[in-house]
Parts: structure tokens; C-alpha cells; sequence
């Protein structure tokens, strides 16, 4: 059995996190129309965390045939912007089968919780 783990903790600037028009304007069937305070641009900052876990089983098989599993952690948290905050939980799991001709790999994935 195999196993394998990892971390990542990262750190973002976005001059405009809202994705608002860089003319502090609109088009409304041709006509500007001028945003609002809250609907012009804004910057923020965010922290993204990813981790993740796994494990692989070797079979013993002559030809290498496995099975693996994985759970992956994904957050990315502004500091402005709670609205656009986002957690994701995953869980992997499938088979390698090999024969002479080809391998064959088959997952199933499951999006846990998103937040």
C-alpha cells in the first residue's frame, strides 16, 4: 500500500474581485448606464488552502492491477468578499486493470460538500 498526502496555503490579490466594467458603466440597450458605489470596482484579498490525502493498493497481481482512494479539502476565503467564499470536500475511488493491449481505469468521484 501506498500513501500520500499533501499541503498548500496560498495567498491572492484581486484589483477587482467584483469583476465590475473598468468604465464604472454599463450598457443598457446602448445606453451607459453608471454603477452604483457597491457595483464598481473593489480589490480584496483571499487565502486558499488544499489538502488532500490518499492511498494506493497494489494488487499483486502479475500484470500491476490496483485500486486507489483519494479526499481532497479545498478553501478559498476572502477577506472583503464573504459572499464569494468557498469550501469543497471530494472523495476519489476507482481501479487500474491491466492487461497486454491497454489499461482500464475506472473512478467514481463524489463532490462531498460545497459551501
Amino acid at each position: 500500500t501506498h500513501y500520500n498526502a499533501a499541503l498548500s496555503l496560498g495567498w491572492g490579490f484581486d484589483d477587482n474581485r467584483n469583476a465590475a466594467s473598468a468604465s464604472g458603466q454599463l450598457l443598457f440597450r446602448d445606453t451607459p448606464i453608471p454603477l452604483a458605489r457597491a457595483g464598481q470596482r473593489h480589490s480584496d484579498t483571499a487565502i486558499t488552502f488544499v489538502g488532500g490525502l490518499g492511498a494506493r493498493q497494489d494488487l499483486g497481481f502479475q500484470r500491476g492491477h490496483s485500486l486507489f482512494e483519494s479526499f481532497t479539502y479545498y478553501q478559498g476565503e476572502q477577506t472583503g468578499f464573504k459572499g464569494l467564499n468557498l469550501k469543497v470536500y471530494s472523495g476519489r475511488a476507482g481501479g487500474i486493470f491491466k492487461s497486454s493491449w491497454a489499461d482500464f481505469t475506472g473512478t467514481f468521484l463524489e463532490l462531498l460538500q460545497l459551501q
